[in-house]
């Protein structure tokens, strides 16, 4: 089941996306959801980042081969960091390099949405995860510098393709 947000015209929503048609939901996706009758062409909406976070949750030098690639000691503890909210971005929507940058780097990472008010073994030692709230994985072997034109693009089977270009300010 790939559940989505989803824009159209002014209104959000939440749905399941089946085939080329997205069927709205109702309840909550982070409790009980019913998917209703009301349905939309994928074509006609405007996917959006998946979920409306309190805190993006980061963590780093978690990947053997990433921690090599970058010439960095093997932590004790994989680092952890939090991301402002205005970082997240949508399916095809910008990633916008801001003038003051010397050099802003590409990574895939897989990213967890909290599904449940947690406080998990090691992240949550220091806050409480609340539902819709992300962990990004981090990163294995294969960052590098973006530019304005180039077009990023992260693959994972079974869930699907993100693609967002980018762009100077």
């Amino acid at each position: 089941m790939r559940i989505v947000r989803f824009q159209k015209g002014k209104r959000r929503a939440y749905g399941v996306w089946e085939d080329d048609l997205i069927r709205e939901i109702s309840g909550s996706i982070f409790g009980e959801f019913t998917s209703g009758p009301k349905t939309h062409r994928i074509g006609e909406v405007r996917l959006l980042a998946p979920v409306e976070p309190t805190k993006i949750l980061c963590v780093g030098l978690n990947f053997r081969d990433h921690i090599e690639e970058v010439g960095m000691p093997t932590p004790k503890y994989p680092a952890h960091f939090l991301k402002p909210l205005t970082t997240m971005a949508g399916p095809d929507d910008p990633i916008v390099i801001p003038r003051v940058a010397e050099q802003v780097d590409y990574e895939g990472e897989l990213a967890v949405v909290i599904r449940d008010r947690i406080k998990i073994h090691y992240l949550s030692q220091c806050m409480t995860l609340l539902p819709g709230d992300i962990i990004s994985t981090g990163t294995p072997r294969g960052v590098a510098a973006m530019k304005p034109g180039d077009v990023v693009e992260v693959s994972i089977d079974g869930i699907g393709v993100l693609r967002n270009p980018v762009r100077a300010t």
